[in-house]
């Protein structure tokens, strides 16, 4: 399909805006869609660069003539013999490396030598040595070449080294038409038929020069060619034969190339026809690129979806872990029953609980002697604040500790077997803090919670009576009963049946006596709130690298979408309009 005049300026756009898109892409994520991805992508903006958005900008440009085909086809060999010249450096040593060449006319200098295509590709003239061939473009001017083509002598497509093949095949997506070199006893082999293909598939403009034909198989070998052009679509194309014959300058005579140079100068001269060449090349230039920016979009769209997965791996990691904390903190798990029943035996939850309703004075007289080790409390004997605190610093670090390496153990596995998310569990794992610094941090935490306890009450104290009440039975110790209570699950603060419920009732009716009924749930409720703020940061200071790496990784969902509607404003641009 031809690309209509009036839509040119809308085709340029839309080509403009993919390729502003593409630039953001990326695939962070090793998985075999990213792969065909990461392919795709490069090879759409190089053909962008290198020969779509060029062309489509000067139309008029000379077409360039891309001599390509198998090794020791003898390409260079006629190049040289079509100027009448030897421009090209033809050699019998394989693999070669060297740079391409480029022969041009004098007056098409300027479009050549500016990197209009091929941009990636450094000028030197073509008398250089061959130090950074593959990277580099040769230059060089010719008389003999008809007005408004250039050719290009470009490396083997079939050759052993790698690059050489890589370079080929992009110059021969840069081209305007294709002179294609093979030899009578190369021309069925698989490579040079697997290039043949993608030109039919791209509507590249394509003429087939058979090399070397022996004297007397002429015809047998053409009509065997002949069928299997047509067979792959290439019926229409030009088909050139050569002999064996080689002049004494080392090129092939000019009654052999004839026919070939004048194929070309018809299509150079003939400006119409030279524009029908362009147009039709690019037309299947841009079909191909719409073609190729699927495998782009699909493994945008798997990246999206495991990170996603990766995202939600992490989430659930940490609401398991929080919510274990969470669990552990209302059921009482976190005081060991026998602490918490010497504890209760000390402050007199028999009797004490039943006087307090009536006399603050005697709960208070009760707990400060206990305090100096004189109650009597009928049980194990006086019980010090510091046990308490030491148990529940104990366990509610262990707990922390524990869930913290279950849940960094969690999103590790889920990510181990989650398909392109290994690697990045290598990566973040290294950055997960030690099992000792855990460990410290686990307490440093407890200790800091504690400070806040002593804060909580001294806030909730500030109220005269509830002051001389709390200054009366000891900061400790209301700090101590505060621990306990803001273990109880919320059903044992009310009389429930939690692990915690009924023997944290001491405790709580101590606060109550204290501060009233109101403050101490408000406390308790305060106590919970600030010591789970803690438990998330810790927990999520094992997360936070698997979050980071997350961060990196994370592809906007909305290039996907922009890559799709652009490629909808290229077909759109390049429909006929009435």
């Amino acid at each position: 399909m031809s690309i209509p005049i009036a839509s040119q300026e809308e085709l340029e756009e839309a080509l403009g805006a993919l390729r502003d898109i593409l630039e953001d892409v990326s695939f962070p994520l090793e998985t075999p869609l990213a792969s065909k991805g990461s392919r795709a992508l490069f090879e759409v903006l190089r053909q962008l660069d290198d020969y779509i958005l060029p062309r489509l900008s000067r139309i008029d440009a000379p077409l360039l003539a891309v001599v390509g085909g198998s090794t020791g086809a003898g390409k260079s060999t006629l190049v040289n013999s079509l100027l009448g010249e030897n421009v090209a450096k033809a050699t019998a040593i394989r693999p070669t490396t060297r740079r391409p060449l480029l022969v041009h006319l004098e007056q098409d200098s300027e479009w050549f030598e500016g990197r209009s295509i091929l941009p990636s590709l450094a000028r030197v003239q073509s008398t250089a040595v061959d130090d950074g061939a593959h990277s580099e473009l040769a230059l060089a001017e010719s008389s003999e070449l008809p007005e408004g083509i250039a050719l290009l002598d470009s490396p083997d497509i079939d050759s052993v080294v790698e690059d050489n093949r890589r370079l080929a095949a992009q110059l021969l997506a840069a081209a305007d038409l294709w002179l294609f070199v093979t030899s009578a006893a190369r021309y069925a082999d698989a490579i040079p038929w697997s290039m043949l293909n993608e030109a039919v598939s791209r509507d590249i403009v394509v003429a087939v020069v058979l090399n070397r034909v022996p004297s007397g198989v002429g015809a047998q070998v053409r009509a065997d060619l002949s069928r299997r052009l047509s067979e792959h679509g290439l019926g229409h194309a030009p088909l050139f034969a050569i002999s064996e014959r080689i002049d004494e300058d080392g090129r092939i005579p000019a009654d052999d190339v004839s026919p070939i140079k004048t194929w070309l100068a018809g299509l150079a001269h003939d400006g119409p026809a030279r524009a029908s060449v362009a147009r039709q090349t690019l037309a299947g230039a841009v079909d191909a690129l719409i073609e190729q920016c699927d495998p782009i979009v699909e493994g945008l769209k798997e990246q999206i979806d495991i990170q996603r997965a990766m995202r939600g791996d992490i989430a659930r990691a940490d609401g398991v872990a929080i919510g274990s904390i969470i669990a552990s903190v209302e059921d009482g798990r976190l005081v060991r029953r026998e602490v918490l029943t010497r504890w209760n035996e000390a402050v007199g939850a028999n009797r004490t609980v039943r006087s307090m309703i009536g006399s603050v004075a005697g709960l208070r007289d009760r707990v400060t002697g206990w305090f100096k080790g004189k109650g009597k409390t009928g049980g194990s004997g006086p019980l010090p604040v510091g046990e308490i605190e030491k148990n529940v610093e104990s366990a509610l670090a262990s707990s922390l500790t524990s869930e913290a390496e279950r849940a960094t153990r969690s999103v590790e596995d889920a990510w181990r077997q989650r398909q392109g998310a290994d690697a990045s569990r290598a990566s973040a794992s290294q950055l997960v803090r030690s099992g000792i610094d855990r460990g410290q941090q686990a307490v440093e935490t407890v200790r800091q919670w504690r400070q806040t306890l002593a804060t909580i009450v001294q806030e909730e104290g500030r109220e005269k009576a509830a002051s001389s009440r709390a200054r009366a039975v000891g900061p400790k110790a209301i700090e101590a009963a505060l621990m306990i209570v803001t273990f109880a699950s919320s059903k044992g603060l009310t009389g429930g049946d939690g692990i915690i419920g009924g023997t944290a009732v001491p405790s709580q009716k101590l606060m109550e006596a204290v501060f009233g009924g109101d403050a101490v749930r408000k406390m308790a409720k305060r106590a919970r709130e600030e010591l789970l703020v803690r438990a998330r940061r810790f927990v999520g200071a094992d997360l936070d690298p698997f979050r980071d790496v997350c961060r990196e990784a994370e592809t906007d969902p909305g290039i996907a979408v922009g890559i799709q509607t652009a490629c909808d404003d290229i077909e759109l641009a390049r429909e006929e309009k009435g």
